[in-house]
């Protein structure tokens, strides 16, 4: 509720697990023929890679925000996206 707090205070971050688990993004980035099917699901916050002339459509949807590329150069920046 102080913003000067939220300002001032020092920020950390915690490792929530030691294994990380599978990267699936890396895996299906070279796969384009192969991710058609996928679709976002985010909460509060959406987050694309920028380039430039990229495009993006941005949605408010009931279940959050969702971005899709609108263009050729924003669907390469996704596909190049690590």
């Amino acid at each position: 509720r102080d913003i000067q707090q939220e300002r001032a205070d020092q920020r950390s971050v915690f490792e929530l697990s030691s294994e990380p688990g599978l990267a699936i993004w890396p895996l299906l980035a070279g796969l384009t023929c192969c991710t058609a099917w996928i679709d976002t699901y985010f909460g509060n916050s959406t987050y694309m890679p920028m380039a430039d002339q990229a495009s993006y459509q941005v949605y408010l949807t009931q279940s959050g925000i969702i971005a899709r590329p609108e263009n050729d150069s924003a669907r390469q920046a996704v596909r190049e996206w690590n």
